[in-house]
């Protein structure tokens, strides 16, 4: 990640952070259920250890960025960034 893109990604998640889950959760930032996942996302979950939850946060940065993570009652655990939305692969072109 180049110093642009690392204070772009900090402003989006401070910005998260002012915000509710009701006012983060919307069409743009999204739990994803793990089935519909890439299948390296999905391995990689299990490589950790952690592929007991259900679903994951997509958390938009741009048009294709994403910071990934598993909602908490009081926030987010951070789990990968996600440049080019091949977390969850879509037909999406760069910002």
């Amino acid at each position: 990640m180049d110093v642009p893109t690392l204070h772009r990604v900090h402003q989006r998640l401070s910005a998260f952070e002012r915000m509710t889950f009701g006012e983060i959760e919307g069409k743009r930032s999204h739990l994803i259920p793990v089935e519909r996942l890439g299948k390296e996302a999905r391995d990689r979950l299990v490589e950790l250890g952690i592929d007991e939850h259900d679903e994951l946060l997509s958390l938009r940065v741009t048009k294709a960025e994403r910071v990934w993570g598993v909602k908490a009652p009081n926030g987010v655990y951070l789990l990968w960034w996600d440049p080019s939305h091949g977390v969850y692969p879509m037909n999406i072109a760069d910002n």
